[in-house]
């Protein structure tokens, strides 16, 4: 059918863009979503040279649009790029290369002045989001989920932690492992006196 043919998009995605990249006891990537529906995923480019020359560099793929690295020595400087390929295997163009340089020491001295809870990311989200909370000191942390008729679904946290910039993902599912419903959830979290509540949306 030609005309079934000639709907069919066969550009190539466009470049992904929005890259950032943060340390926070690993490297944090996230970028933002391509505007086109028929992305099938994301490759990711990792090297130690900006050039990307052929056999230096690893390359991972998702589906998200955010990827945690923990291989990394203390000193180095890593360079990334991303491109898009859609449903029919066309590969796009890379993204402005980012890059960011690991010093360990410094890291370590980077403690937050005061608690808190961050907004989940993405959000709403399907299936997977990242919450990222923040620890002045050493406490016993409660990080829990909740359904909006405040039962609880999920325990992600139940631990003592030093202090630091931390995050910890959900991937939509009860403490038995199950998948729960699209909806609403409520998220808190309880570290010594302090406790904070947010809200985030599960889309299906």
């Amino acid at each position: 059918d030609s005309g079934a043919a000639a709907s069919i998009n066969l550009s190539p995605p466009l470049a992904p863009s929005g890259l950032s990249i943060e340390f926070d006891e690993q490297i944090h990537l996230s970028w933002s979503q391509n505007e086109e529906e028929n992305i099938e995923y994301y490759v990711i480019d990792r090297s130690m040279d900006s050039l990307f020359i052929l056999d230096q560099y690893l390359t991972f793929m998702t589906a998200d649009t955010f990827f945690v690295d923990s291989a990394f020595t203390d000193g180095s400087t890593i360079y990334y790029r991303l491109s898009a390929i859609n449903t029919y295997g066309i590969a796009g163009e890379f993204s402005e290369v980012g890059s960011i340089s690991i010093s360990l020491s410094t890291a370590n001295e980077m403690i937050p002045v005061e608690f808190a809870l961050h907004q989940n990311y993405p959000n709403p989200f399907n299936p997977i989001t990242q919450i990222r909370y923040d620890l002045p000191e050493n406490e016993y942390v409660s990080i829990n989920i909740y359904d909006i008729m405040g039962r609880r679904i999920r325990s992600l946290v139940g631990t003592n932690q030093d202090p630091g910039y931390r995050s910890i993902h959900w991937d939509a599912t009860n403490d038995f492992g199950q998948p729960v419903s699209a909806g609403m959830y409520i998220y808190t979290i309880q570290a010594g006196q302090f406790r904070q509540t947010r809200k985030m949306v599960l889309l299906k």
